[in-house]
């Protein structure tokens, strides 16, 4: 008899916009998720995306996940997410993502401390998927741009700013300009074959 997998995950409350030091720790939350959720479906593959995936870059501090799926697994993936505890975005975010590209949310204990997780359930041939592994990239290699990026979040909390979907939206110009940058065809399309 097979054993399910066991509920790890507790419950979540919608963060406000912060500009937190950042933890080393969240790399071995990620590393940790991603072998109990891989462990239990061999179609799901996560990946660590996010500021919190980017060293030295201070944030909120949630640990962001992408969940990859092969067509016709999207239900399967919903249910594996439930299975560990993982809760279902909540109408208090305004900018709600939909059923067909849901996320997932919920608390990680790990070293005594609670970690927010979010869970990203993408597709595996998706260009979303492609260009969370830009921008994570991209900050990882260029210390001007994660600079530049780490500057324009601090601006945004300076001003007052503690609602996530509001953050999110000043963002979006720096988000922009990082994925434009120098924008490398080839490379784009490689990253695609690496997602099949």
């Amino acid at each position: 008899m097979a054993i399910g997998p066991k509920k790890i995950i507790g419950p979540y409350k919608k963060p406000e916009a912060s500009f937190n030091p950042y933890d080393p720790r969240a790399l071995e939350v990620a590393a940790t998720l991603k072998k109990c959720l891989e462990s239990h479906s061999p179609k799901v593959t996560i990946e660590h995306i996010g500021s919190t995936a980017v060293p030295e870059c201070p944030g909120k501090g949630v640990v962001d996940l992408m969940a990859l799926y092969p067509d016709q697994s999207l239900e399967k993936v919903k249910e594996l997410l439930l299975a560990f505890g993982f809760q279902r975005q909540g109408k208090e975010f305004k900018n709600r993502f939909p059923d067909s590209r849901p996320v997932f949310m919920g608390t990680f204990e790990y070293d005594n401390t609670s970690f927010l997780v979010y869970v990203h359930v993408i597709r595996d041939d998706s260009d979303e998927a492609v260009r969370f592994r830009i921008f994570r990239d991209r900050l990882r290699s260029d210390s001007e741009l994660l600079s530049e990026y780490i500057s324009v979040k601090k601006e945004i909390i300076s001003r007052g700013v503690v609602d996530t979907d509001e953050y999110v939206k000043l963002k979006r110009p720096v988000i922009q300009k990082i994925l434009d940058k120098e924008y490398d065809e080839k490379s784009d399309i490689m990253r695609r074959k690496d997602l099949k």
